[in-house]
């Protein structure tokens, strides 16, 4: 067992003798040369630099991308700000633990300091490789900024349709991709990756902001099965139809309002951020605004207003979206629906970096080796690990886990996330899982998750003392998920395996009650669209047939639970 639960703290500080020159060549400004290195290797890293004037603001480094309070500087960067004492802070992804300090500037001064950061773990060699599915930064800052987070693979996102994805391997073993598209909308909020066709429908072209565009989207599932639909907003009016029409393969757990140290309001105009940070929280910009909606109400996810048995007291307050998110997955799940989770940290919409909120997926090596093109080893150790198709087809099969923070190595009964466990009868089995945790702080309990209910709760302190997790206990169909949550403040920091699924006596473990959550969430959405008048028209009648058809199948998916259900009585 591997625990890492404190940070490696430095404080260094730099002085510098005056010159005797003209004041006005160097306008009251020093010069300092940050070189950063790997403390085993002594190789260059690229990495996350914050730098802070004495009051706080975040600063901008010179010729470096730039994001609200973060640098992302190669391995040597140099620094040219006015005289002053500045604080900063070093990072590099999860897997490295960050070093902070200071350094102070006086007029005209020249130094280099060399700085080392630890590696604490080391995930791609157990076959681990990190993605953000939502990233919308400039194309020719992209390998700069995954290279300084750490991050092995980016769908590029882009508000444009746009043709068959691009792909660009780099620095050995990073992958990027162009061509994928990200619909933010209230109605139908999801991403469009790994696009195989060279073509762009124009039916795509009816698409405008007065009525959903499922009808386009269903179309273009059907000329391209492979496309992949991550949802990245749980709260879309369309959620049920997107189910029930076979057009979901991931659901966004680790979204761009899970910040760092912070969780923004369910509402947020991304134009209320500063470009610098000061000494404030991110969500204080956002506070009156949270304030005016959640006084009326309109603080609670919009689409959860269709059924009144929801209880709005868990749906409020900064948590109230992610908890919305999380039950919306569980929900699906709990339908006999194998969906693994994902992660996007929304750097270029939310002021994240990339790959604050990123998902790991397991890629066989050996496999890869065995079946990996020759172009893919142009040098030595180049992407010799995963390649992008390996990547999707080890993600569909739930070899998976996000997180924004813990890390860890997981198998229950040496099996990876995703693995489908099945028994002959109904007889209750005991299954042992094995967790390898790697941390930077202090975590607060471990939990089994089971068909939406916490079915193990382990206090952390405890697991450290033994090294183990107790059996689970599995008396019954469906599936189960790791979670290991960390003490935090004010945010919500986590890492959650994808599913393990059960299936005993041939049944699924299908849960009525989340049917009918999904029935009802459907009979509004078309009761909704009809009085908007979108069934309309020659496209308005498709639409209002994919609405009748979603209807009828959760009301198929209701009695098909129910009838299970009651043979185990």
């Amino acid at each position: 067992m591997i625990i890492k639960n404190r940070s490696f703290w430095v404080v260094f500080c730099v002085a510098w003798s005056v010159w005797l020159l003209p004041s006005s060549l160097f306008a009251q400004k020093g010069e300092f040369t940050l070189r950063i290195v790997d403390e085993k290797t002594k190789r260059p890293l690229d990495c996350r630099l914050e730098i802070r004037s004495e009051k706080g603001v975040a600063k901008q480094a010179q010729d470096v991308p730039f994001l609200y309070d973060h640098n992302a500087v190669p391995g040597e960067a140099t620094l040219y700000f006015p005289v002053g004492v500045y604080p900063m802070t070093i990072e590099r992804g999860l897997e490295y633990l960050p070093r902070t300090g200071h350094f102070v500037l006086n007029r005209g001064a020249k130094d280099m300091k060399t700085v080392e950061l630890r590696r604490f773990v080391d995930l791609s060699q157990k076959g681990w490789w990190s993605g953000d599915f939502c990233v919308l930064r400039r194309e020719d800052e992209l390998e700069q900024l995954m290279k300084s987070d750490d991050v092995h693979f980016v769908p590029r996102l882009s508000t444009q349709f746009a043709t068959q994805t691009q792909e660009t391997r780099f620095d050995l073993d990073r992958i990027r991709t162009e061509g994928d598209w990200f619909l933010d909308r209230d109605d139908c909020g999801v991403s469009l990756l790994n696009r195989t066709s060279e073509l762009v429908p124009p039916f795509l072209a009816t698409i405008d902001d007065a009525r959903t565009p499922l009808l386009e989207l269903y179309l273009l599932k059907k000329m391209e099965p492979d496309l992949w639909f991550d949802l990245h907003n749980a709260d879309s009016w369309d959620v049920p139809l997107l189910a029930a029409l076979g057009m979901l393969d991931s659901v966004q757990i680790l979204g761009s309002r899970l910040l760092r140290d912070d969780m923004l309001p369910q509402v947020v105009d991304w134009g209320g951020l500063p470009k610098f940070k000061t000494a404030r929280k991110t969500s204080d910009y956002f506070k009156e605004k949270e304030g005016a909606v959640e006084n009326s109400g309109a603080s609670l996810p919009s689409a959860m207003r269709f059924d009144r048995g929801i209880d709005p007291v868990r749906y409020r307050g900064a948590r109230g979206r992610q908890r919305w998110t999380e039950d919306v997955y569980f929900h699906l799940l709990n339908t006999g629906r194998r969906l693994p989770p994902s992660a996007g940290s929304g750097s270029g919409l939310s002021p994240n970096p990339v790959g604050a909120n990123r998902v790991y997926v397991w890629v066989d090596r050996n496999e890869y080796e065995r079946t990996a093109d020759d172009s893919e080893f142009e040098s030595a150790g180049g992407n010799a690990g995963f390649n992008r198709e390996m990547w999707w087809e080890s993600f569909r099969s739930g070899a998976a886990f996000v997180t924004n923070g813990p890390l860890f190595d997981l198998r229950v009964d040496g099996e990876l996330p995703g693995y489908i466990f099945e028994f002959e009868d109904e007889k209750p089995v005991a299954l042992q899982a094995s967790l390898t945790l790697s941390l930077r702080n202090q975590a607060d309990y471990i939990e089994v998750i089971m068909n939406g209910k916490t079915l193990q709760s382990i206090p952390f302190r405890k697991y450290a003392e033994s090294g183990s997790l107790p059996p689970i206990e599995i008396t019954q169909s469906g599936w189960f998920l790791l979670r290991v949550v960390m003490r935090t403040e004010g945010g919500y920091c986590c890492a959650m395996s994808a599913p393990y699924y059960v299936r005993m006596g041939g049944k699924i473990g299908a849960s009525s009650d989340s049917a009918l959550f999904f029935l009802r969430w459907a009979l509004a959405r078309a009761k909704q669209l009809r009085e908007s008048g979108a069934f309309e028209g020659e496209n308005g009648k498709n639409l209002e047939k994919l609405c009748e058809f979603s209807v009828q199948y959760w009301r198929r998916e209701y009695e098909k639970a129910r009838e299970e259900a009651s043979e185990l009585e």
